[in-house]
């Protein structure tokens, strides 16, 4: 038996909703305006590292000194990787704010559908629970505010279910990038012994791979982190890109820059399995945050079927 219409379910969740989006939207606005902040630094870096390379590739006195020192190649080419790495963060970091803005327009239209739900509900319950007293009493009344308290946490275990599935996505790119870099390591450390063509490419081939899924890892941990807005939790999961100095090494061929890509492969290794530890943490709570909640669904289930078999609908 349920006091619960479909007209007031339907109310209900989408009251619910609403709350959930008011919280995922005052996430992204607060991602927003860091990842703005960080858009127009990287450019700003990009357009310095770029500019760096124009000077030394044209005549000047810079250009001049490194020349007659026989550095300027060396100098060259070393800018020239500080630029292309400039220029992944940056184009990174844009694609990620231009995917934030999407997300951003499409919950604010969908709150735009929801901004009287709240009143329409209010005043749907209050009919209903007007009607239901006459036929039933207090008992009536109990039952229907326990359906009330039934369907808030359905709706907080589907929130916790999004959550989760938006962090095992991260967890698993995560885990995808952890076995590029490994890969990747292992080459790097072929090269160092003279591996020669067939091992440098192999290392650049999963490094692109790497590279290519640190940019989906982080839109993944952006869209774990709006989920967990609505469920009381904060996360602050940030990937750094710094290229790998992989244009540096197709300019230079010796074994000290191998092994700082091995250094720099390393490092990486090490941001990401930080990440995948905190991943697996949060994942953690979540799963006792879920457990808990079907625990209260459960009991509340109890409670309603006896007030049911204590007030039988007349």
């Amino acid at each position: 038996m349920t006091y619960y219409d479909d007209r007031l379910k339907e109310l209900s969740e989408k009251k619910l909703r609403k709350r959930q989006l008011e919280a995922m939207v005052r996430e992204l606005v607060s991602q927003k305006l860091d990842l703005e902040a960080r858009v127009n630094r990287l450019r700003r870096e990009k357009q310095k590292e770029q500019s760096d390379v124009d000077e030394l590739s044209k005549p000047s006195l810079s250009s001049f000194f490194y020349y007659i020192t026989g550095r300027k190649q060396e100098k060259l080419d070393n800018e020239t990787a500080e630029a292309y790495a400039a220029a992944i963060k940056c184009s990174s970091a844009e694609k990620e704010l231009s995917d934030l803005e999407y997300d951003l327009k499409k919950y604010r239209g969908e709150l735009r559908e929801l901004e009287s739900c709240e009143e329409l509900y209010k005043k749907a319950f209050e009919e209903k629970a007007s009607a239901i007293k006459a036929l039933g009493g207090a008992g009536a009344s109990r039952l229907l505010e326990l359906e009330e308290k039934l369907l808030a946490v359905k709706s907080r275990i589907k929130e916790l279910d999004e959550a989760i599935s938006a962090g095992h996505s991260a967890l698993s790119t995560a885990e995808e990038i952890l076995s590029s870099l490994k890969s990747a390591d292992g080459w790097a450390a072929v090269d160092v012994l003279g591996g020669g063509v067939i091992s440098d490419i192999a290392k650049h081939s999963h490094l692109d791979k790497a590279q290519q899924l640190v940019n989906v890892l982080q839109s993944r941990l952006r869209a774990f982190k709006t989920e967990l807005a609505d469920v009381s939790i904060r996360a602050d999961f940030q990937v750094n890109i710094d290229g790998f100095l992989h244009f540096a090494d197709y300019f230079f061929d010796g074994i000290f820059v191998d092994i700082a890509v091995m250094n720099k492969i390393d490092n990486s290794l090490g941001r990401i399995y930080e990440v995948q530890h905190k991943l697996q943490s949060m994942m953690a709570r979540l799963n006792d945050m879920e457990r808990s909640e079907q625990s209260e669904e459960s009991s509340l289930m109890n409670m309603i079927e006896s007030e049911v078999k204590s007030h039988p609908l007349r």
